[in-house]
């Protein structure tokens, strides 16, 4: 259940960012076209590739979503463009849903 539930999270911030993309494209901006330029500009936590329990992949699926959402905020307060607006809107709204999920998933006594 939480490898097919995290992975659903996954292929939605996938395409966000592929939107999130096309946006800056539209708009005479270039988007990192890499994994070491986005590695390098992130404060999202690069995990060891090794194997996690459950519990451990439901917290940094949370942690990450928190930040996303949290980002989303700060350049939505930022922006005056209602296009953009709108893109984090939607983001937003779907990060909230899926930090509201996964909290639900941690046993009480392992919240933070």
């Amino acid at each position: 259940m939480v490898h097919e539930y995290t992975e659903e999270i996954y292929r939605q911030i996938y395409e966000y960012i592929d939107k999130t993309a096309e946006y800056m494209v539209m708009n005479d901006k270039r988007p990192f076209a890499g994994l070491k330029e986005f590695t390098e500009n992130t404060t999202i936590e690069q995990l060891d590739s090794k194997d996690y329990k459950a519990g451990e992949a439901v917290r940094y699926s949370l942690s990450t979503i928190k930040k996303l959402r949290e980002s989303a905020h700060e350049i939505h307060e930022e922006t005056d463009c209602y296009m953009l607006q709108a893109l984090l809107e939607e983001q937003i709204g779907h990060f909230s849903k899926h930090i509201w999920f996964l909290d639900k998933m941690i046993q009480p006594s392992h919240r933070k």
